[in-house]
């Protein structure tokens, strides 16, 4: 207890009675560990009864680890997490982009703005293996997944981040780079009820080159040939043109960013779920409607090419907890995304600028300078200039006239948990198995078209026919190979044992798992993946005394089919401790 402001204080007695001295306008500051604190003012009073409301749950706060959760106050490895309020306070289509900021040590970097394919990039205490495969374990519902950039965030109701090897060593060599551990809401005792969560934002983009100007970028390319040497490639009088804008066909001066993209595009999300149940059956079922707009602009075209970009995507999830008896209990998840991405495309390539994303149009165009061509001719025809470079097009005819991209993805995943209370064996032992069955397809259809571009000669106002590929028009065909088709089915076993049992003071709390998943890849390609297994055992020992000192080993020995036999097996182990020092007695008296 303190006075306010001041450096005065008192301790309670065994009883609760404290004596104090204060004046008659003070206010007394009252905490106590597992208590909410409380500010009451003195008003002349000589006795007050002050009574401080229970919060003994931020002590029992349960974290999720590896395969299970613990107390917090018992951990020994690094973890962080948050809560559904801290993920809704930044809503997003895709919840990898809430996360920036959020929890320490995770790095989070949205690498496109490309409706439907704009998650975060996200890393654990930065990379820790080399090559392509380097992210993070995404694991759903106790189930490793591909990613949970799709769930809609009013499923979720923790994300956990396991950071260090004492964390991640359950999960043996795979927890290499650290792990993501989402958990999706489940149903609550209570008649139902139902919550309704709708928004609707603007996007913009940060941070994009500006091209410069006609006159700017003609005056600096001839600089630069003078400075090797050569003649200017404008001559000054084309340099003249180009600074008083006399001839905007011949020397046009096309800021094409600005012409194409729009500042402000929309973004909206939709959600409505029902929570409820009785203490045999709970359940919490959501259903969600998420959509984003493009950034280009909507302009008309011959072939009837929608020049905007957008996403649409659904989302449903059913949670259900059966507890059949004191002993047993079952919980079905099941989850659901179909949702289709659009966009205006073209040549698709391994080049970083190539026309099959978003990403890489929008670098095509920052690549065309503001001279190179009009929007069209006079007439509506488009234009070609052979002195910018290979594939680099009039932006307007991509936009237009160069081909779509629509992309369907369908996900369905299934978590079916049992839990068996073995307490006529020993007391604290438990039964406990989780089966995931996954199943994901991706089907893309690319359609092109193509235009006929003309070189147009200001000097006699003359346009001939391109002679390069762009020499015909020609509306969109029919789709290429007759679209790609890809996907997979997942299934994930683990069965096996845990304890957790107090002994007077004394805590002690073990795990141990088999587990075994399969991935089936399915394709319309010539080559199809073969199944690839893993397997292995995963196994935690804790103890702790008096939630003071804290001792935790884990270990998994787990193995892979992409590894030659003989190979394929490692034991990965780690040990941790812990010393909660403020739970000693004399630490207690000395804060006091």
């Amino acid at each position: 207890i303190r006075v306010k402001g001041t450096s005065v204080g008192a301790v309670t007695d065994n009883d609760g009675k404290f004596s104090i001295r204060a004046s008659e306008s003070s206010v007394l500051s009252i905490t106590y560990v597992g208590y909410t604190g409380k500010e009451v003012a003195v008003n002349g009073e000589n006795a007050l009864t002050i009574v401080l409301e229970d919060n003994s749950q931020g002590l029992e706060e349960v974290m999720v680890v590896g395969y299970g959760a613990q107390k917090k106050t018992t951990l020994t490895g690094a973890v962080a997490q948050i809560s559904a309020e801290e993920i809704m306070k930044s809503p997003t289509p895709n919840p990898t982009n809430s996360l920036v900021g959020r929890l320490p040590g995770l790095l989070a970097v949205q690498t496109s703005g490309q409706p439907g394919a704009d998650g975060a990039a996200l890393k654990i205490r930065g990379v820790a293996t080399y090559g392509v495969n380097n992210a993070a374990i995404v694991v759903v519902d106790g189930i490793e997944r591909p990613s949970f950039a799709d769930v809609d965030a009013n499923e979720i109701e923790t994300i956990t981040t396991l950071k260090d090897a004492a964390a991640t060593a359950i999960y043996g060599i795979r927890g290499a780079n650290g792990i993501i551990v989402i958990t999706t809401k489940q149903g609550k005792i209570g008649a139902p009820k139902v919550t309704y969560t709708g928004n609707y934002a603007l996007q913009t983009y940060t941070g994009l080159a500006v091209g410069l100007p006609a006159f700017e970028n003609a005056s600096l390319l001839n600089q630069s040939y003078i400075n090797d040497g050569k003649t200017p490639f404008f001559s000054d009088a084309e340099i003249q043109k180009f600074r008083d804008g006399s001839d905007p066909i011949g020397y046009p001066d096309v800021q094409w960013f600005d012409y194409l993209t729009r500042k402000f595009y929309s973004q909206t999300q939709h959600n409505i779920n029902i929570n409820g149940g009785t203490r045999v059956a709970k359940y919490f079922v959501s259903a969600g409607y998420a959509f984003q707009d493009g950034i280009f602009k909507k302009f008309e075209s011959p072939y009837g090419i929608n020049t905007v970009p957008n996403y649409n995507r659904y989302n449903f999830r059913s949670n259900v907890d059966l507890t059949l008896n004191k002993d047993f209990t079952v919980g079905i998840k099941l989850g659901g995304r179909f949702a289709t991405r659009y966009q205006p495309s073209g040549l698709r390539s391994s080049s970083a600028f190539s026309y099959d994303t978003i990403e890489g149009m929008i670098s095509r165009i920052l690549q065309v300078p503001a001279y190179a061509y009009p929007v069209t001719l006079p007439d509506g025809r488009i234009t070609a200039n052979p002195n910018i470079g290979t594939n680099i097009w009039n932006p307007y005819a991509v936009l237009t006239r160069f081909g779509t991209r629509n992309d369907d993805n369908n996900t369905i995943e299934s978590t079916f948990n049992l839990n068996y209370k073995l307490n006529f064996i020993t007391k604290g032992l438990g039964f406990k198995t989780v089966f995931g069955y996954d199943s994901y397809y991706n089907n893309i259809e690319r359609r092109n078209a193509n235009w006929a571009a003309y070189v147009y000669n200001p000097a006699t106002g003359q346009a001939t026919l391109s002679t390069d590929t762009r020499n015909r028009d020609e509306p969109l065909g029919a789709v290429q190979d007759g679209g790609v088709t890809e996907g997979s089915t997942n299934m994930n076993l683990q069965s096996g044992f845990d304890y957790n049992r107090d002994f007077g003071k004394h805590n002690v709390t073990a795990l141990l798992l088999g587990t075994r998943q399969l991935i089936k890849s399915t394709g319309n390609t010539a080559f199809t993946a073969p199944p690839r297994a893993s397997q292995g055992i995963a196994s935690r020992i804790t103890y702790n005394y008096d939630e003071r000192y804290l001792v935790e080993f884990n270990a998994s020995y787990n193995g892979s089919e992409n590894f030659n036999s003989g190979l394929r097996y490692g034991f990965f182990p780690a040990v941790s401790a812990g010393w909660t020092l403020t739970n000693e007695p004399y630490w207690t008296k000395t804060t006091s």
